[in-house]
């Protein structure tokens, strides 16, 4: 029988000698009618139209899965699901920013029966470590040991979620103050400086961008007229969030 077919309620369709009769116990069979429980063995008693006796026993076995899917898959490090596409056999996950990607254990849940190699070594869910830093190919092999199939997993590690001035400041001053509680910034440039074209020198979190009315502002480069309050916008690196 296939792979998951239930034994408990199977109907037999059968031919017998002519004007013979089967009986499981005491119950008639009747082809393509009466069902019986193969979970175990059954044994049905064929009696021929001259009262012959001959005792038949049937045993039905179940295919093994054929099956070689991820159910699931995870890290301890992980931001998010894992987007599983059954159809091209890829796993995309995102994992937290300052996460190593070079020595990472995968979670993960296979087909019934099925297991998974990554360059030969087999996998254990929570226990084997692989290098994530770049695509790397589970090969699933099916319960029946004959079908397989390649998977393809693809780690990024999200970018730093900080909005923060690190550093700030101009040529011209003589005293500069950082609010991070405010985000805020304060600073003192010497007398007679121009400030309709001040050039500011400043650091950022790790992978985060600055906009001033929607230019982006180069360290050092990027002039602004400072007669009036300046506005930054700082766009801190984007979580993973979809399939890449």
């Amino acid at each position: 029988m296939v792979y998951g077919a239930p034994l408990t309620n199977l109907v037999a369709t059968f031919t017998l000698s002519p004007e013979a009769v089967a009986r499981v116990g005491t119950v008639v069979q009747q082809s393509g009618v009466t069902a019986n429980n193969f979970t175990n063995p059954v044994t049905y008693r064929v009696t021929a139209q001259d009262g012959t006796r001959q005792d038949w026993v049937v045993t039905v076995r179940v295919a093994p899965n054929d099956e070689t899917d991820f159910l699931l898959y995870d890290f301890a490090e992980a931001s998010g699901d894992a987007f599983i596409n059954d159809t091209t056999h890829t796993i995309d996950i995102g994992v937290v920013y300052g996460t190593d990607p070079s020595d990472l254990v995968a979670i993960f849940t296979l087909s019934a029966g099925a297991t998974a190699r990554v360059n030969g070594a087999l996998q254990q869910s929570g226990i084997t470590a692989n290098d994530f830093s770049s695509d790397v190919i589970y090969t699933v092999t099916a319960a029946d040991l004959t079908t397989t199939q390649n998977w393809t997993v693809s780690v990024k590690v999200d970018q730093n979620d900080q909005t923060e001035f690190i550093t700030y400041g101009f040529p011209e001053q003589f005293s500069v103050n950082i609010y991070p509680t405010t985000n805020f910034i304060s600073v003192e440039v010497n007398v007679g400086t121009d400030l309709s074209s001040l050039v500011a020198n400043f650091t950022l979190s790790e992978g985060a961008r600055a906009e001033v009315n929607g230019v982006e502002q180069e360290s050092g480069v990027t002039a602004n007229d400072f007669t009036d309050t300046v506005t930054y916008t700082v766009s801190a690196g984007l979580r993973f969030d979809d399939p890449f």
